[in-house]
């Protein structure tokens, strides 16, 4: 991340948590796959065709979704197969599946391991 894409990705994690409080609430819900894309439809309409990912709304959206996505908790709620995702609306949309709540149990290991 550079500097002005964490600003913009910091900035934006306030706006993410008070449209959408029954997703990006505490403690975090697995979000839906593809959420992304969801988002930034939602938060940026006009914004579209092949490159739309690659525009600077896109980057801060992705490196706030990192940032949410990185915490502990986040992968705590990710770490048990069989976990609800959820959507934009709130409602269920999927689930945590084997491979993915794996990799929250790795990341929270080496999280652990890191601390002091």
């Amino acid at each position: 991340m550079t500097g002005s894409t964490t600003l913009a990705a910091t900035r934006l994690l306030p706006q993410l948590r008070a449209r959408w409080p029954h997703v990006f609430c505490s403690p975090p819900r697995p979000l839906a796959i593809g959420i992304w894309a969801e988002l930034h439809n939602e938060l940026y309409p006009r914004e579209h065709g092949a490159l739309w990912e690659f525009s600077r709304h896109g980057r801060a959206l992705a490196d706030a979704l990192a940032a949410w996505c990185a915490q502990p908790e986040y992968f705590e709620a990710c770490s048990m197969p069989g976990a609800p995702r959820y959507g934009l609306d709130g409602k269920i949309c999927g689930e945590v599946s084997e491979a993915q709540a794996a990799y929250a149990r790795a990341a929270l290991t080496q999280l652990n391991g890191v601390r002091p």
